[in-house]
């Protein structure tokens, strides 16, 4: 029965949310103890955690809380409620907004009466004493505080008993407190937050759900993980594993090796001095994975001077503390901080508390300028919020960010997030994008990182009270693809001046091709930098040159420059000829039946003249696509090539190029003109008639 109340309850929930404008962003069942709620058995009290509800049979007077730190924006509309069954009546209720024992908000109850109080550095206020409500249910207590502008709220059963002005909390946490002897079972607490769209775009859109690696993660938690540039490497820390240094057994770092099967390896413990007593994590693998960005500032001598980060050298039998990196004016007045190094070695990231932060860790940068690290620089509000902002990652590009927020709209407690950086000042950012489900939960998700050559990501979340390294493959749109931009220029090889061209780029045994047109002999092709292409550099009256373009997939970066001028060499030979009675339909590429008398002439020229080669030239006018206008031409001339060639002509001696509408002889104002410009040109090469 009690569960069907409850369901009861939350559709009933639901309904007033969307009226108010509110979202559920804790929705705590007590199915499980992933939040690690306070459970005890001792003289004093049993806490009890199972079968979907909190059980607190409490048997001393003493004042006591048990509650958690929920990050949630107070200066936003909020909710918090709560489900209570008394089974033994004493003084209970919800503590909220609070930050130790001396300082946080109470609603209380006891018999038939609710009292309000706040408790400020230990004093008492009573913002309302004890008062009698009127209640149809005392067996089940639905508590519940709302904010909603100005006005704080308070109800009993759906039932408001008190509303004052709302003056700021004392901390973050919320939860349940007994002042007296009492048994209280607790069904569920939710809270609700101002419904802040969440933003996020279908072009992010994951294939396939994310899978947990089993061979790396155990009941312990795992977190950070680092993939080294080739793929193939993850370096990782494991917390409170037996195994780790030092009595307190904080983080050591691990490492896992990709097999050939695709598997990862066995994990092992990469050893002093790595790890230490210490808290130990990999910020970020150069190439070659020889330097390492270590966590925590280390002399050579292997003794920790502060926070930061610093250099650490590894190679087969020795691993050393290299330097730490001075940052000016570094500080962080958060004990709990991330790094990560831009694949240039130019920039490094943090997620840490300073005195200008907008809430708790910002994201920060410090950029290297002739070997020294500049002062950090906040990324500006349009990144940051007034909660955590942690994990940075900066894609390849060296523009993409990745990072997780406690404050941006999102499905749980901390979100993974992309934007992309406008210029130069790391101040200006697209708005935030949330990567949405799969890869985020209810719970924290975070550390989302990938190698510049690999098109899977790895990440950590929260799962069974405990964090978890999954990997996902990448959708398209957040994969690295960076461009070649083939720039250069075409010049006769005699005269040395610039000649008009087409320029076209030909994927190695495929049919993808890129062509650009150059009316000034300067051009600029863009290509994939993945794949081995031709590239053709063809003008009328020169021979044809081709080039192989080896473009090499950088690390990092946007664009790889390729420069490559051509020089190309006049065919003297040459002589064009023009039949204009060579016709084909608009748009068509069959031979009109008129035309067979004109290509009958050439082919009787050729069987006369057995070294004549000829190159049959495809033109159309301007209009439509220029691509289908190339390919449109390509498809005419073949048809020739086909017609001669099955009369007895060798293929040896015809080629066939289309070229669209690149080389008009007329303008393209009018039907007239442009028809000027459909046509048919055949190029004598060679010949054994003087030219």
């Amino acid at each position: 029965m009690r569960k069907l109340v409850l369901i009861a309850l939350h559709v009933f929930l639901v309904s007033i949310s969307v009226l108010a404008q509110l979202k559920t962003v804790i929705c705590e069942s007590f199915d499980n103890n992933r939040r690690h709620w306070l459970v005890a058995e001792n003289d004093q009290e049993t806490i009890t955690l199972k079968n979907g509800q909190l059980d607190w049979d409490r048997k001393s007077a003493e004042p006591k809380f048990i509650w958690q730190k929920f990050d949630i924006d107070y200066n936003q509309d909020f909710e918090i409620e709560t489900s209570v069954r008394p089974i033994r009546v004493g003084e209970f209720g919800i503590v909220w907004g609070g930050q130790d024992g001396n300082n946080a908000h109470c609603f209380t109850l006891k018999n038939n009466q609710f009292q309000i109080a706040e408790i400020s550095n230990g004093a008492w206020k009573y913002i309302k004493p004890f008062t009698t409500f009127a209640s149809q249910n005392n067996n089940q207590l639905i508590l519940k505080i709302r904010k909603q502008g100005s006005k704080l709220l308070y109800s009993i059963n759906s039932k408001q008993v008190y509303e004052t002005i709302f003056l700021g909390i004392k901390g973050k946490k919320i939860g349940f407190t007994s002042f007296t002897p009492n048994h209280i079972a607790i069904d569920y607490l939710q809270i609700l937050t101002a419904n802040n769209e969440i933003n996020t775009n279908p072009k992010i859109s994951f294939s396939e759900p994310p899978q947990l690696i089993a061979q790396v993660n155990t009941p312990f938690d795992e977190l950070a993980p680092i993939i080294n540039t080739s793929g193939n490497k993850m370096y990782f820390a494991r917390r409170n594993f037996p195994e780790n240094a030092g009595v307190e057994k904080k983080d050591d770092i691990y490492t896992s090796s990709l097999d050939k099967s695709g598997l990862w390896s066995a994990v092992t413990n990469v050893g002093l001095p790595f790890n230490n007593a210490n808290y130990n994590y990999v910020c970020s693998v150069l190439p070659g994975d020889s330097l390492f960005l270590l966590a925590n500032a280390y002399s050579t001598d292997k003794s920790m001077l502060s926070q930061g980060v610093c250099w650490g050298k590894k190679d087969k039998d020795t691993a050393t503390f290299a330097q730490p990196i001075l940052i000016k004016d570094f500080y962080s007045l958060n004990s709990k901080n991330d790094f990560s190094l831009s694949l240039n070695q130019k920039a490094i990231l943090m997620a840490i508390e300073r005195r200008d932060t907008y809430g708790k860790n910002d994201l920060y940068v410090s950029l290297e300028q002739d070997g020294i690290w500049k002062e950090p620089i906040n990324l500006g509000k349009v990144i940051n919020t007034t909660q955590d902002e942690l994990c940075p990652f900066l894609g390849p590009d060296l523009h993409t960010l990745y990072f997780s927020s406690r404050g941006h709209a999102g499905l749980g407690e901390a979100d993974i997030f992309v934007a992309t950086r406008l210029d130069d000042t790391w101040k200006r950012w697209t708005t935030p994008t949330n990567l949405g489900t799969p890869v985020n939960s209810e719970f924290f998700d975070g550390y989302f990182n990938f190698a510049p050559l690999d098109n899977k990501a790895y990440f950590v979340s929260e799962t069974e009270n405990k964090h978890d390294i999954f990997t996902v493959p990448l959708p398209k749109s957040l994969q690295y693809k960076p461009t070649v931009t083939l720039q250069g220029t075409i010049v006769d090889i005699e005269s040395t001046k610039l000649i008009p061209a087409q320029i076209s780029w030909t994927k190695l045994n495929t049919n993808e091709t890129v062509t650009v047109s150059s009316d000034d002999g300067i051009y600029t092709l863009e290509i994939p930098s993945d794949s081995i292409g031709i590239v053709s550099i063809s003008t009328l009256n020169y021979y044809t040159l081709e080039d192989t373009i080896i473009p090499i997939r950088p690390f990092y970066g946007k664009n790889q420059l390729v420069k490559r001028d051509f020089k190309m060499k006049k065919n003297s030979l040459a002589k064009k000829l023009v039949m204009n009675n060579i016709l084909f339909g608009r748009g068509h590429t069959e031979l009109n039946t008129s035309s067979f008398l004109e290509i009958d002439k050439l082919y009787a020229m050729m069987i006369a003249d057995t070294a004549m080669c000829i190159e049959i030239r495809g033109h159309t006018d301007n209009q439509g696509d220029p691509q289908l206008n190339i390919d449109l031409s390509q498809v005419r001339a073949n048809t020739i090539k086909k017609y001669l060639t099955e009369k007895g002509i060798s293929t040896k001696k015809i080629a066939a190029r289309g070229l669209g509408g690149a080389y008009p002889i007329a303008n393209n104002r009018n039907e007239y003109t442009r028809k000027l410009n459909r046509r048919v040109e055949i190029v004598i090469i060679s010949s054994q008639t003087k030219q």
